[in-house]
């Protein structure tokens, strides 16, 4: 491994960029799977064969029991001098498939073709990282990065705790972008995730704290405002997020009115789990778009 990890890294001060570790094993695996699929072939017929042996020999001939035939000495010296011949074909293709791929990792770093990141040749900052940005994608909506509804239920979960300490409370907002569905229909996906990617920038701008933020599902976002002392407070970020909604969206050189509804659930008034708060936020959403959209309603029990 070190002697491979030194020869990569040879070639790379030779101009070779990096290449991606599956291709590594690609072109290997490709000849492993061919091999395997010809042994079964292989011993399928050896099989078939040694059986329709036995039945011709018992029927035709009436040489006893078919399981006297299967297994008489011939027949299956035969059947396991093919098994061993299977084996040690595998064995030399693996062996063969090991040489081969590292001399196509090779090639292909001097070539420069494709990216390479190779897990042993990284170094302790590198995996840190590697890890970060793992968790990062595993933690983070991939078309506006903000934080995923995992990430901000335990966010949530978070505050709740500690406003139990402080006395203070949290609100739970849920947003939906009014009449979303027909700049899908009409725009398609890029222009959909245009509007999706503007909308989570105009509630960031709203808010100072980007990580109570979350695009959950389609065109909903989540957003949480933790340690309020007075529920005039609620009012206000409310107003101002939709008020950020009356700018025009642009799409294809057209300007688009895209309006936002939003419910507010209050803890600990109208629950004390996050998914409880989220359930009445959202409940009050619906109200908000039953008024007339383009506003914010607080749950009502």
């Amino acid at each position: 491994m070190a002697m491979m990890s030194t020869q990569i890294d040879d070639i790379k001060k030779q101009g070779g960029s990096e290449i991606s570790v599956s291709d590594l094993s690609n072109t290997s695996e490709n000849q492993i799977k061919r091999t395997e699929r010809l042994i079964l072939v292989i011993l399928g017929f050896a099989a078939v064969f040694w059986f329709f042996e036995a039945i011709v020999d018992v029927v035709l001939f009436n040489k006893g029991s078919l399981a006297e035939q299967i297994f008489t000495p011939g027949l299956y010296e035969i059947w396991m001098r093919v098994l061993i011949i299977c084996m040690l074909i595998m064995f030399g293709v693996y062996t063969r498939s090991i040489i081969n791929g590292r001399k196509y990792a090779e090639e292909k770093l001097r070539r420069g073709d494709n990216k390479i990141e190779s897990s042993f040749n990284l170094s302790g900052e590198e995996r840190k990282q590697s890890a970060q940005q793992l968790v990062y994608v595993t933690t983070h909506d991939s078309l506006t990065g903000l934080p995923n509804k995992v990430l901000f239920k335990d966010r949530l979960a978070s505050s709740l705790c500690q406003t139990d300490h402080d006395n203070h409370k949290v609100a739970v907002m849920i947003l939906d972008l009014d009449k979303f569905k027909e700049i899908s229909n009409s725009f398609g996906h890029n222009a959909r995730d245009k509007v999706l990617k503007d909308a989570g920038e105009r509630i960031s701008s709203v808010l100072s704290n980007r990580k109570n933020i979350s695009r959950v599902w389609g065109d909903e976002f989540l957003v949480f405002i933790p340690e309020i002392v007075r529920s005039e407070e609620i009012s206000k970020v409310s107003n101002e997020i939709v008020n950020s909604f009356k700018e025009p969206f642009m799409i294809d050189d057209q300007e688009f009115n895209i309006t936002a509804s939003i419910g507010i659930a209050i803890y600990p008034d109208n629950g004390k789990e996050a998914d409880t708060l989220i359930r009445n936020a959202s409940i009050a959403m619906y109200r908000a778009k039953e008024q007339g959209r383009n506003q914010y309603q607080f749950f009502e029990a």
